[in-house]
């Protein structure tokens, strides 16, 4: 299969990249040449041997940021979604890698923090393609002051909802992550988390249901339900099925006119 590669001037005409040595320039080209769909190396050192090129060289990539290593010695290219954008991605078998990345505003890998490994879940190829859809969509329409915080704050509601099941990549998952704020999400987890109904047979979607009705209640798009009166319970009187006297029995269930959120549209 053909396999073709980019470098990006922005890049590479930066004095940064410029004031290196020959060997280190060489190297970076040899090495993006090489690298696979998303961007890694998995034989730097064989690279290296092969092209000739020194160890300093490469050990000057990785200090002026071109390359990020990793314990197991592979690489990646950190600029390759700025030299690559790549359509159609064939499969890269280093998703434990993958998993230790996320991609900045500016397109460029970063090693994500302890706590947004913590948050990590689900396939890592899927969420880096959705996290870099989200902010080619965001960078349209946001002013570079506020894009950053904006962006960082999308990224985590994707997390967010991967750890509860719910893909980035689903039609909801999207309008989820593009249009709730953080705190909606968060707090629609926790009221859902702390309010499900007996008879729950999809949590994902009392999930969704419940992060709908806080981004529409903090923002004023929903009212009070007539039915539960705001409380999202209503109380169910049944036939005691222990007694056979005409006995009642009562239980607090989830109102179905509102799915238990106490908020209709």
């Amino acid at each position: 299969m053909r396999q073709r590669r980019m470098f990006d001037l922005a890049i590479v005409d930066q004095d940064l990249f410029q004031t290196m040595s020959l060997g280190s320039k060489y190297l970076y080209f040899e090495l993006g040449l090489r690298a696979d769909d998303y961007g890694f190396v998995g034989n730097p050192k064989s690279i290296i041997k092969m092209v000739g090129t020194a160890e300093n060289d490469f050990e000057t990539l990785a200090e002026r940021g071109y390359v990020k290593i990793f314990r197991n010695g592979l690489i990646v290219i950190t600029d390759w979604n700025i030299n690559n954008t790549l359509t159609k991605k064939r499969p890269t078998i280093f998703l434990d890698e993958l998993n230790q990345l996320k991609i900045t505003v500016s397109k460029k890998y970063e090693f994500k923090s302890k706590e947004e490994l913590l948050l990590n879940s689900g396939d890592a190829t899927e969420n880096l393609d959705v996290n870099d859809e989200i902010i080619e969509t965001v960078a349209k329409d946001i002013t570079n002051d506020k894009k950053s915080v904006i962006v960082s704050d999308m990224l985590k509601c994707v997390e967010l909802l991967n750890t509860v099941g719910i893909s980035a990549t689903s039609a909801k998952g999207r309008k989820l992550g593009k249009e709730c704020t953080l705190e909606e999400i968060q707090d629609g987890i926790q009221y859902a988390k702390a309010h499900i109904p007996n008879n729950c047979k999809n949590m994902e979607g009392w999930i969704i249901s419940c992060i709908e009705q806080q981004h529409a209640k903090k923002n004023n798009l929903n009212k009070q339900c007539p039915d539960c009166h705001g409380s999202g319970k209503i109380q169910i009187i049944e036939d005691d099925p222990d007694k056979d006297d005409g006995s009642k029995v009562g239980y607090m269930s989830a109102c179905p006119k509102c799915k238990g959120t106490g908020l209709i549209k």
